[in-house]
């Protein structure tokens, strides 16, 4: 595969490891008024490039006010955090 086909899907996250493009498919979605919600086959790792442990899906706070930051604990119930994200 090419640099340019790995490219090619806006769906697919491609990442290269070894001299290899492995194809992972992710959907990430805005929830109204809370967490982006992110399902599929993907790493989630911090600043350092460390990795989460894996899941199959994750809410990450979108509201900046969570305690268990990068994940989702509920606080934008809390504050009261407005965000109705629409396409096109």
């Amino acid at each position: 595969m090419t640099l340019s086909e790995a490219r090619g899907s806006y769906k697919k996250n491609r990442y290269a490891s070894m001299g290899r493009f492995v194809a992972m498919s992710v959907e990430i979605t805005p929830l109204d008024n809370g967490p982006y919600l992110v399902k599929g086959d993907f790493t989630l790792r911090d600043p350092a490039g460390n990795a989460f442990p894996k899941k199959d899906s994750v809410a990450l706070c979108r509201c900046g006010q969570s305690g268990n930051k990068p994940f989702c604990d509920g606080s934008h119930n809390r504050v009261g955090f407005k965000s109705e994200v629409r396409a096109g």
